[in-house]
């Protein structure tokens, strides 16, 4: 088993890589510095330690085992639907 690591926690919630030690530092500063603490962490509470809306929400997910948070985005997954043929 790998040792705990807030940003790989981070990343594996889909939070952007841009953001991730910003948030790893606000985390490990309150305490939030091991699994056992990181998992009892809620929407809420990562909102009062400064998180966006959108990444305390993937966090959260994450938390609670929503598998599809992690999931990223292709451009195929927003690509128009196909035409349907034509019959004449």
């Amino acid at each position: 088993m790998e040792p705990f690591s807030l940003p790989r926690c981070l990343l594996a919630a889909g939070v952007p890589a841009g953001t991730v030690m910003e948030y790893s530092h606000v985390l490990e500063d309150e305490g939030f510095d091991n699994w056992r603490a990181f998992e009892t962490l809620t929407e809420a509470d990562l909102r009062d330690l400064g998180f966006r809306r959108g990444h305390a929400r993937q966090v959260d997910r994450y938390l609670r085992g929503d598998a599809s948070v992690a999931t990223p985005a292709t451009p195929a997954t927003f690509a128009a639907p196909a035409t349907p043929a034509t019959f004449a």
